[in-house]
């Protein structure tokens, strides 16, 4: 399977930036206006989008090379810093396990072992 172009990890879960944005969207829609809230997180999944990938999205069929976990971690970062007190929610509603800190090497490593 192809990997992410982010974090170089296999895509298993193949739902493209953009039919997930559709779902943030929605839900901060509640929390801003919705032409500003559209408009900064359109800004954001463009910043991390790209359509040049092998693997196709389950929803929408558009070819997509970043995986979920990636995007949903950019724009977690993003919220950090532009809407603090969103972080919590959004990462009860989208978040899949986001505690691992992006700096540290995953790859390769055994549980224990360093």
């Amino acid at each position: 399977m192809p990997a992410c172009i982010v974090c170089e990890d296999t895509i298993t879960q193949p739902l493209c930036a953009v039919c997930m944005e559709q779902s943030i969207a929605a839900w901060l829609q509640e929390k801003l206006p919705p032409e500003e809230a559209l408009a900064q997180l359109r800004d954001e999944t463009v910043a991390i989008h790209d359509e040049r990938g092998l693997t196709t999205c389950i929803r929408c069929n558009q070819h997509m090379a970043v995986c979920s976990y990636c995007y949903l971690d950019h724009i977690k970062r993003w919220l950090t810093q532009a809407f603090p007190e969103f972080v919590p929610e959004f990462t009860m509603f989208f978040g899949f396990d986001m505690h691992v800190e992006p700096e540290l090497p995953m790859r390769g490593l055994i549980a224990g072992v360093v």
